[in-house]
């Protein structure tokens, strides 16, 4: 019977001892940790500190304009509703985290309107291809970002025109 020698991967490639210590590796992090801390406590009374960490319920971050947020469905000025369930947001959507179930009003010249909207949360990607979708400007991201106190994980339709907030029951 023959035995066969597995060969390693690794077997005849000489790594040099730089790579196989990686101590040298550790301390030079170590030090730029050590070196950042230091500068910090350093200037800590003063705002010129390079600390990221800030004291959030009383510091808020500055977002950038272009921020995309919580998603919000707009109205007409006259408080009917700007979605005509044309599902294009649902088409661009990467994620597959809208659906969207169309309906007709009962008076035909004032077209569709989503019986059901909803969109999951916890799959969306916030890339705002919905809002770049959406022939009407129904929909839009807005600037708030803390949606930790929401115990949702599917905004619906309701809860999007409500603009964030719990709907009146």
């Amino acid at each position: 019977m023959i035995k066969i020698k597995p060969v390693s991967p690794l077997e005849g490639k000489r790594y040099p001892l730089r790579e196989r210590v990686y101590l040298i590796e550790i301390l030079k992090g170590m030090g730029l940790t050590l070196k950042h801390l230091v500068r910090n406590l350093a200037t800590y009374p003063t705002k010129n500190r390079t600390v990221v960490t800030i004291q959030y319920p009383e510091e808020k971050r500055e977002y950038s304009p272009r921020f995309r947020g919580k998603h919000r469905l707009k109205k007409n000025p006259d408080g009917s509703m700007r979605c005509v369930a044309c599902k294009l947001c649902v088409e661009n959507c990467p994620s597959h985290c809208i659906f969207v179930e169309p309906d007709a009003y009962p008076d035909p010249s004032r077209g569709n309107y989503p019986k059901r909207y909803e969109i999951d949360i916890t799959r969306c990607i916030f890339c705002g291809f919905c809002v770049e979708a959406c022939p009407k400007d129904a929909i839009e991201m807005t600037e708030v970002s803390e949606m930790g106190d929401s115990v949702r994980a599917v905004f619906d339709r309701d809860f999007l025109l409500a603009d964030g907030k719990e709907p009146a029951s």
